[in-house]
C-alpha cells in the first residue's frame, strides 16, 4: 500500500523504500547483487527463468493454466519492484520462492513428457514469430547476463560478463536463430508425434536428475558449512544480554529480537513510525539502546532527537550483524558534568550517578595529550600530531545516587606540550573497558571483496588484488556520532606481493563529516610494513564534541591488501584545556547552567529508573 507507506509512518520511510525517480529506480536496477542471491537458490532461479519462454508458448496456444498465469505474474510484479526499491533486504525476496518452486515443478514436468506429445498443432503466423523471436532474444541476452554466466563462473568456470552492448544484442539474436533452425531440423528428420524418441527423453530425464542432483549437493554444503560453523549473531548476543545486563529495557530497532530468550523489556523505534517523538524517554524507561548502522541510520536519529542524552550515554559494545554494526548504549552510567581546579595539582569533579545505587570502587583515569609539530605529506606546511598518554586511577571513590563532588590528583603537568586533560570514569562493570571491534568484511567499499581466511578474526577479511582492482577505498564506515572522547583506532592488516619499496601502499585515515575531512591519518609505507611484525597499525583522535565518525582505507595498487579487523579504544569523559587560547568567557554562569542542566537530567533518570 504505497499511499499508506508514504504518508503514515512517515516522509522517510517513503523514500527509503520507493525511489524517487526513474532513474534512481533504474540503478537499483543495475546495483542489484544479482551473484548473493543467485548462488543461494541456484537451480531454482534458473530453473524458474528457462521457464518463462515456454510460459509464452503455452500462452499464445492458450494451454496455459489460471494457476500457471497467476503465479508468473506474481514472480514478475514482486521482482521486479523488488529489484527497483531502495531498501530491500533478502528477506523480502522469501515470498516469491513458492512461485519459482511451481514455476520449476512445470518445466520438470514439460521435459518429462516432452518425447509422447503430439506434434505441435498450431503453427505461428508470421507476426508472432517475429514477436517471439524479439522475447527470446531479450530474455537469452538477460538471463545470460544476470544468472548464467554468474552461475557458470561460480561453479564450473571463472569468466568476466559480456558488456550490455549492440554486438552482445546481436550474438544474442545469432544464439537464438541457430536454436530456431535445429528445431526446425529435428522436427523434419526425427519427430515421432505419438511414440516419442527415447534418445530425447533419456536427455531431458538425465537432465532433470542433474539439476536435482546439483541443488542437493550445493544446498547440502551450504548446510554442513553451517553445521560446521553455527553462528548465531542475534541469539548469542542476546545471551550476553541477558547475563551482563539487570532489569534492562532496551530500545531500537533490533531490540525486540534481542531480548527474546532473557527477561529484559524492549520498545521497537523506529524514524517517524511508532514511539518515536520529543517525550519518548519521558514515557518510557529506556535504560539501553541496541541502534544499528544499516540503512535506516538509527543511530543518527537517535543523537539528532535526544542529543543530551546521547551525549551522556555510554558506547559499552559493537556487535556485527550482516554488512552493518550494532551499538550497544547505556543511559544508567555515571558521568563527569563540571570541574574546578583546586590547586596545580588537584581537580574537584561532578559527577552525576542516574541510577538508584551506590557505584563502588570507582577510579578516575586521565589521558595527556602532547603535541609534536610534524610535516604532511604533499603539502609544505607542518601539522600537529597528537599522542595520548593514559594513566589509571589509583584512588577509589564511592558515588551514591545523585550528584557527587570528588578531588582528583592529576599530578604535576610540568612538559609545555601537554596541551589538554581527560578525566574518564572507570569502575567496575560487566561491559568495563571492552574494546570496540569492527570487522572489515562488513564495510561497504569501492574496490575489492569479502574473501575467506581461516586466520581472520572472523573467519573473513576486506580484500583487494593489486592485478585485478584499481586504487580506491578498500572499506569506509560506518557513519557513527561519537560523543565527546579520545578515539585509538587499530587497523589490523596483511600486506603481501609488494611492488615498490618506497611509494605508499595504502592511507589510513579518522574522517569527520561535521569537519568535512579527516582529523587523524596515516600513510604506510613499505619501511613501516617491514618493521610491524603484528600487523597493527594505530591512529587516535581527540573528539571535542560529538562528531558523525567514519574509518576509511584508501588502497594504492602497490601491494595486495588484507583488512581484517578495526579495534576501537575509546574513552569517553570530560576535557580540561590546560592551555586555553579563546578569550575569557564568564565561567561561573556556565557552571551555574551546566549544574542546573545536570540536575533536571538527573531528576529525569531518577523518575524512569
Amino acid at each position: 500500500n504505497r499511499e499508506w507507506i508514504i504518508s503514515a509512518p512517515g516522509q522517510y520511510m517513503g523514500k527509503l523504500m520507493f525511489p524517487r525517480s526513474l532513474e534512481e529506480a533504474f540503478r537499483n536496477f543495475l546495483t542489484f547483487p544479482w551473484k548473493d542471491q543467485f548462488y543461494k537458490i541456484p537451480i531454482v532461479w534458473l530453473s524458474a527463468i528457462l521457464f518463462v519462454p515456454l510460459f509464452f508458448r503455452r500462452l499464445l496456444r492458450k494451454q496455459a493454466k489460471l494457476t500457471e498465469i497467476g503465479y508468473v505474474l506474481f514472480f514478475f510484479a514482486h521482482t521486479i519492484v523488488f529489484f527497483i526499491m531502495s531498501y530491500r533486504p533478502t528477506r523480502y525476496f522469501i515470498p516469491v520462492i513458492p512461485a519459482m518452486v511451481f514455476m520449476t515443478v512445470i518445466l520438470f514436468e514439460h521435459w518429462s513428457r516432452l518425447p509422447q506429445q503430439e506434434h505441435e498443432s498450431s503453427v505461428y503466423r508470421l507476426p508472432v514469430k517475429i514477436l517471439l523471436f524479439t522475447v527470446d532474444t531479450l530474455w537469452l541476452a538477460l538471463a545470460a547476463y544476470f544468472c548464467l554466466v554468474p552461475l557458470f563462473s561460480r561453479y564450473i568456470l571463472s569468466v568476466s560478463l559480456p558488456s550490455l552492448s549492440l554486438f552482445y544484442l546481436i550474438v544474442s539474436a545469432a544464439v537464438v536463430g541457430a536454436a530456431y533452425l535445429l528445431k526446425h531440423l529435428y522436427r523434419k528428420s526425427a519427430w515421432k508425434p505419438v511414440t516419442g524418441n527415447g534418445k530425447l527423453k533419456y536427455v531431458f530425464t538425465s537432465l532433470i536428475i542433474l539439476m536435482i542432483g546439483i541443488s542437493f549437493v550445493i544446498n547440502m554444503s551450504y548446510y554442513l558449512q553451517w553445521y560446521a560453523n553455527k553462528t548465531y549473531t542475534i541469539r548469542n548476543m542476546s545471551g550476553e544480554l541477558g547475563e551482563k545486563l539487570e532489569n534492562a529495557y532496551i530500545g531500537g530497532m533490533t531490540s525486540t529480537v534481542a531480548v527474546l530468550e532473557n527477561r529484559h523489556k524492549a520498545l521497537w523505534l523506529y524514524p517517524n513510525f511508532v514511539n518515536w517523538d520529543k517525550n519518548t524517554f519521558e514515557k518510557y524507561p529506556l535504560t539501553h539502546a541496541l541502534l544499528g548502522t544499516d540503512v535506516s541510520h538509527e543511530i543518527i536519529h537517535f543523537f539528532n532527537q535526544w542529543p543530551e542524552r546521547m551525549t551522556h550515554a555510554r558506547l559499552l559494545k559493537v556487535y556485527p550483524g550482516k554488512d552493518y554494526f550494532l551499538h550497544l548504549y547505556s543511559f544508567v552510567e555515571p558521568y563527569i558534568t563540571d570541574y574546578r581546579q583546586e590547586d596545580t595539582l588537584n581537580y574537584r569533579l561532578t559527577v552525576i550517578n542516574p541510577t538508584k545505587e551506590t557505584i563502588k570502587n570507582v577510579r578516575v583515569g586521565e589521558v595527556r595529550r602532547f603535541e609534536r609539530r610534524g610535516s604532511r605529506e604533499g603539502h609544505e606546511e607542518t601539522r600537529k600530531e597528537m599522542e595520548f598518554k593514559i594513566f589509571k586511577g589509583q584512588q577509589t571513590f564511592t558515588l551514591i545516587p545523585g550528584e557527587n563532588t570528588i578531588v582528583v590528583t592529576a599530578g604535576k603537568i610540568a612538559n609545555q606540550d601537554v596541551s589538554l586533560l581527560f578525566f574518564y570514569l572507570d569502575y567496575p562493570h560487566p561491559f568495563a573497558r571492552e574494546v570496540l571491534r569492527y570487522e572489515g568484511e562488513n564495510f561497504p567499499g569501492k574496490t575489492g571483496f569479502n574473501k575467506k581466511e581461516a586466520g581472520a578474526s572472523n573467519k573473513y577479511v576486506r580484500y583487494v588484488d593489486r592485478s585485478l582492482h584499481s586504487p580506491g577505498f578498500l572499506s569506509y564506515g560506518p557513519a557513527v556520532p561519537y560523543a565527546r572522547g579520545i578515539i585509538i583506532a587499530e587497523f589490523k592488516l596483511k600486506f603481501s606481493n609488494l611492488k615498490t619499496k618506497l611509494r605508499p601502499l595504502c592511507h589510513l585515515d579518522i574522517y569527520s563529516y561535521e569537519d568535512n575531512g579527516p582529523i587523524a591519518e596515516k600513510t604506510l609505507r613499505p619501511v613501516e610494513i617491514k618493521k610491524n611484525k603484528k600487523g597493527i597499525y594505530q591512529i587516535s583522535t581527540l573528539i571535542p564534541e560529538t562528531k558523525t565518525i567514519e574509518f576509511r582505507i584508501q588502497t594504492k595498487q602497490w601491494s595486495d591488501i588484507a583488512f581484517d579487523y578495526i579495534d576501537i579504544t575509546y574513552y569517553q569523559g570530560y576535557f580540561i584545556d590546560i592551555n586555553p587560547k579563546h578569550e575569557a568567557r564568564n565561567t561561573k554562569q556556565i557552571q551555574m547552567t551546566k549544574i542546573q542542566n545536570s540536575k533536571q537530567r538527573l531528576q529525569t533518570h531518577q523518575s524512569l529508573y
